[in-house]
């Protein structure tokens, strides 16, 4: 059930980035000008990745180490969309800098046919992780770009595709590539609109999402217990 809320919440975000930035549907009553992109609404412009970025790189080499409460996410992690911490790998961190996920980052994996241009989101507040060097981070100048670049990256795994150099099991995301990524740029207030709108949605996908977690916890927890005879319920008769 979930699961069901929060795909739809998903689609949702996505529709709502396609109407607003792809088809312009609530600004059709408004002036157009021509760009290299087509009709595009006055005052909202081409950028480039780069202009709008302030961090387009790859992650750490790591060293792996179980006992640390540091962690690495790799390719694996980031599957569907979405980030698994549970699969992510401990390791040493030579230093804490700016390879150390915050939240709104787009994590993207970078190597690999089948693997390369996954996107995921960063939509947790932990400090403890970072990614290897298999994954590139992209994060925004201004808090109220995260949300749209982020919709924009979670609807562009084939454009992502693309960007690989190399061949086969080479297959490399080009950085420099990337980085010259242009887009429709909307204006100040419609950045803050539509990053009011997909944050309020966030916010219920990561409250379901830890819900679920609780439970899943709890149910592995008192599961073999309640198997084993260690853990009795005690049933009431009327």
């Amino acid at each position: 059930m979930t699961c069901s809320i929060n795909n739809n919440l998903e689609q949702q975000a996505q529709a709502l980035f396609k109407s607003w930035f792809v088809d312009f549907e609530p600004f059709k009553d408004g002036k157009f000008v021509n760009s290299e992109f087509g009709m595009i609404p006055e005052g909202w412009k081409i950028s480039e990745l780069k202009s709008i970025c302030s961090l387009i790189t790859k992650g750490i080499t790591p060293q792996y180490d179980e006992s640390s409460n540091q962690l690495v996410i790799g390719q694996k992690c980031i599957r569907g969309r979405k980030i698994d911490l549970s699969i992510a790998r401990k390791h040493i961190p030579k230093q804490i800098n700016e390879k150390w996920v915050q939240y709104g980052d787009v994590l993207i994996n970078s190597t690999g046919i089948g693997t390369l241009g996954r996107p995921a989101q960063v939509w947790f507040q932990k400090k403890n992780v970072t990614v290897d060097s298999h994954v590139t981070i992209v994060r925004t100048n201004r808090q109220n770009d995260k949300m749209f670049i982020g919709q924009y990256f979670l609807g562009k795994q084939i454009l992502l595709e693309s960007y690989a150099t190399g061949s086969n099991g080479q297959a490399d995301l080009s950085k420099e590539r990337l980085a010259m990524t242009k887009l429709v740029y909307p204006t100040d207030k419609v950045l803050n609109d539509f990053n009011k709108i997909i944050t309020n949605m966030v916010l219920k996908i990561v409250k379901l999402q830890t819900e679920t977690e609780y439970l899943s916890s709890l149910r592995n927890t008192l599961l073999p217990q309640l198997m084993s005879g260690e853990l009795k319920i005690n049933e009431t008769t009327r």
